[in-house]
């Protein structure tokens, strides 16, 4: 069993590189951290200071900075002792003080779910890591750790934390080229997930170890002169396959664990990128190679930094060789990775890697918009795992996609601008349409129109992320234009129909009432509901004639006369006062489903009484001739409201998984009945428009239910039948 670190060895480590004014701060950061942690337990037993060090183990064997390696031993401070913000900057610094709330969870908020609760930990998590990236170096340092003692944690927790390391930590580790990490973190994941699986696979490997060994050693002894004659102290060595790497290829091979395994995996080191493509035309020379298994990551790198020259030979006895060729500094950053970038910070050298994390830009983007919790933890797993193309602009410029992207997804990355104006692409200067997928090495070339706008099949087409939000968020927008103008014309037509134009003004104090009694914060809101039919300008009419009559010495008939007669009668029953008349049976139209304080007017069915319908129903509007004459007036009577009124409210979406869900969700949090989901329509391009039939009280129930299903992420429009 491996014994426990100290804090000496931790010094030990940092000596070799770090000045010796840095020591003495980690020596200081470790007895704070001590302190802070004093009497604290780990399940093993073990004084929980313990943990933090390893962390910082790990993070000085990765030749982390000073600010890293303290800061690795305050990560839990804050929440896991009596330690202030303002304390560890006093004491520390800002950048360590910055960096450890950077790691820290939320532990002290409260949330309505676990998945809420990790969902904002990872927003909080990639929002500071993209601001300084040693803030994710730490948190893989922690998860490491935690990872190689989660034996002491039960069942049920070692699966979900497995499953959670698998699912966004490994591939987190590989986008950032933090090769030895990732592996280790796959294979401790494999360990708890597929217990069986892993165990076999350890067992073979352990059965054929001499074997693999012998045949490595004599390859590697038949290659030395060749290396050697590149390169004088070039370096060999037989690369041992991860149990998990091992399993993923049987699975995506179907092939035996034998089979898998025969493919064996050798690595040579040099001094220049020049001897690295010497030595690969010089091994070709030698041993045939097959020519899909050749990889050139030196003329493209990978967007985690990572270079390499990959080929698979065929060696003694027939069997596959893979071989990596690289310099020894570009083998520094295929096992660290961006951890390995933050050695050469000092001054320009910074720029030394130009890596490209265009994709760390776009999950910042997303985690910033409005999603719930399950989405945000999706579209992460998605960003990470996807893998990748290389393609080239006219001018040479490299940019990396997702593998399976579309010019569209191209056009995009470029600008939102130009990714609405696409109107095809040219690959290798042939015209290729937009569901056109990308491959590594196409040259591509964005066509483009200003008459050109987006079309909502686009989002099937394209597989970012950043590509859909941009669309969806164009469509969201010429919703709410289109509606916001729909609903002034309406209004200030209805306006001067009634001879309130030109003397009323929209921006006056008078209409800002009129907004407030509609319980709306802004006008374009309130003209965006009227374009949608859900406040009718006729109301806004009344409201302003019941204003006016206020102001005026008129008798109260006069100011009746327009809205009831002058007689009335017992109410009827369902809380209908039909007016002129008494004991008249009342039902409700299901065109219109109106409920109380909707406008309101009734039709003589014969043989049925009363039907009421709203005034805005279209089956009353298109009446003529004699059937207008058995329109008669009714209005609602508050003493008799005591019932729940059937409504059909249509909600229209971007699909996606789980919508309806959270939809549903959404309205029995208002501790609303539903009736039924009476249709669900998708429609051509990705929409889907459901109709809902709910139980409601009054028009202020179903303003409260419309605003909880407008608060679901990717919902744009929410009306009554």
């Amino acid at each position: 069993m491996k014994k426990d670190h100290t804090i000496n060895d931790l010094i030990s480590l940092a000596e070799t590189y770090l000045p010796k004014e840095h020591i003495s701060l980690i020596k200081e950061a470790y007895d704070y951290a001590a302190k802070k942690h004093e009497g604290q337990f780990r399940l093993s037993r073990e004084p929980y200071i313990m943990h933090p060090l390893e962390v910082s183990i790990i993070l000085v064997s990765l030749k982390q900075d000073s600010f890293s390696i303290i800061a690795g031993l305050l990560h839990d401070t804050l929440e896991d002792s009596n330690a202030t913000k303002d304390e560890i900057k006093q004491l520390f610094g800002p950048d360590v003080c910055y960096l450890v709330e950077g790691v820290t969870k939320l532990g002290a908020l409260n949330f309505t779910s676990e998945e809420e609760h990790l969902a904002e930990n990872f927003r909080k998590l990639f929002l500071a890591m993209a601001k300084d990236l040693r803030v994710v170096i730490i948190k893989l340092a922690d998860r490491l750790h935690n990872m190689r003692t989660l034996n002491f944690l039960s069942k049920d927790r070692q699966i979900r934390m497995a499953k959670e390391t698998k699912e966004i930590f490994v591939p987190l580790a590989h986008r950032l080229g933090m090769g030895s990490i990732k592996w280790e973190l796959e294979d401790l994941s494999f360990y708890y997930l597929k217990h069986e699986e892993f165990q076999k696979i350890k067992h073979l490997v352990a059965s054929r170890r001499e074997e693999r060994e012998t045949y490595i050693h004599n390859f590697t002894k038949m290659i030395e002169p060749i290396a050697q004659k590149v390169c004088a102290h070039a370096k060999i060595l037989g690369r041992p396959k991860h149990f998990f790497s091992i399993y993923k290829k049987m699975q995506a091979q179907r092939c035996s664990y034998e089979e898998v395994y025969d493919t064996l995996g050798v690595r040579i080191m040099v001094d220049t990128l020049s001897q690295c493509y010497e030595l690969f035309g010089l091994i070709h020379a030698k041993f045939k190679p097959i020519n899909r298994r050749i990889k050139d990551y030196i003329a493209i790198p990978k967007s985690n930094l990572y270079q390499s020259l990959h080929t698979t030979v065929i060696g003694p006895e027939g069997k596959n060789i893979e071989l990596q060729i690289r310099t020894f500094e570009m083998d520094q950053i295929a096992e660290n990775g961006i951890a390995a970038h933050w050695r050469y910070k000092e001054g320009k050298a910074q720029d030394k890697y130009n890596a490209d994390f265009t994709w760390l830009t776009q999950i910042v983007e997303t985690l910033k918009e409005h999603a719930s919790p399950g989405e945000h933890i999706q579209n992460l797993k998605l960003d990470l795992f996807e893998d990748e193309v290389f393609i080239f602009t006219p001018k040479g410029d490299v940019h990396c996609l997702p593998k399976g992207a579309t010019p569209l997804d191209f056009a995009y990355k470029v600008h939102t601008e130009v990714g609405h104006a696409c109107t095809g692409a040219k690959i290798h200067g042939e015209i290729v349409p937009l569901d056109y997928v990308l491959k590594s090495g196409d040259q591509i070339e964005i066509l483009a129109s200003k008459k050109q706008q987006p079309k909502i099949s686009w989002l099937n087409l394209v597989k970012t992320h950043q590509a859909k939000n941009k669309i969806k968020q164009w469509f969201r927008k010429q919703k709410v234009e289109e509606n916001l103008e729909k609903g002034k014309e309406l209004l200030e037509q209805t306006l001067i129909n009634a001879g309130f134009v030109p003397k009323f003004v929209f921006n006056s104090e008078r209409f800002i009432e009129i907004i407030k009694r509609f319980n709306q914060i802004k006008a374009e809101e309130f003209f965006i509901q009227i374009g949608l039919g859900e406040i009718l300008p006729g109301i806004i009419v009344k409201y302003l004639v019941e204003e006016e009559s206020k102001t005026k010495v008129v008798s109260e008939a006069e100011i009746l006369k327009d809205y009831q007669p002058k007689i009335t009668k017992k109410p009827a029953k369902q809380g209908i006062k039909v007016l002129g008349a008494s004991s008249i049976m009342v039902q409700f139209a299901k065109c219109c489903m109106p409920i109380p304080y909707d406008e309101i007017i009734g039709f003589v069915t014969k043989g049925y009484g009363v039907t009421i319908h709203r005034k805005s129903c279209k089956n009353i509007l298109n009446l003529s001739g004699v059937d207008r004459d058995r329109i008669i007036d009714v209005e609602w009577e508050e003493a008799n409201l005591n019932r729940n009124y059937a409504m059909t409210i249509v909600i229209e979406a971007f699909d996606r998984l789980g919508i309806l869900k959270d939809v549903i969700s959404k309205i029995t949090e208002t501790k609303t009945n539903i009736i039924e989901v009476k249709s669900k329509t998708l429609l051509k391009g990705g929409n889907i428009k459901t109709t809902i039939v709910v139980d409601v009280k009054d028009l202020d129930h179903f303003e409260s239910i419309k605003k909880a299903i407008q608060s679901v992420s990717d919902v744009y429009s929410v009306y009554r039948v």
